[in-house]
């Protein structure tokens, strides 16, 4: 790797360029975890007696919401200043 390539890799913009990507993939699994936790919940809401499986699933899910979330933000904070 020469060096105006490395110095170019790890310029604030490319860095903050990755977590982006890195953001967009965390958030496309919280959006599925939000949607399968929702869709429990609201059979639920129904009246409809959940199984012992689907219960599991529903406390796993909410485990893994918390800890999505928390990742994002952690990644947030994360973000360089750009110098213009």
């Amino acid at each position: 790797m020469t060096a105006a390539h490395f110095q170019n890799y790890h310029s604030p913009e490319n860095h903050n360029l990755r977590l982006q990507v890195l953001v967009r993939k965390f958030n496309v699994k919280l959006n599925k975890a939000k949607g399968k936790y929702s869709e429990i919940i609201e059979r639920e809401d129904r009246g409809e007696k959940l199984c012992f499986a689907d219960e599991a699933q529903c406390g796993n899910l909410y485990l893994t919401i918390q800890d999505l979330t928390r990742t994002i933000e952690a990644l947030d904070t994360l973000q360089l200043p750009v110098e213009n």
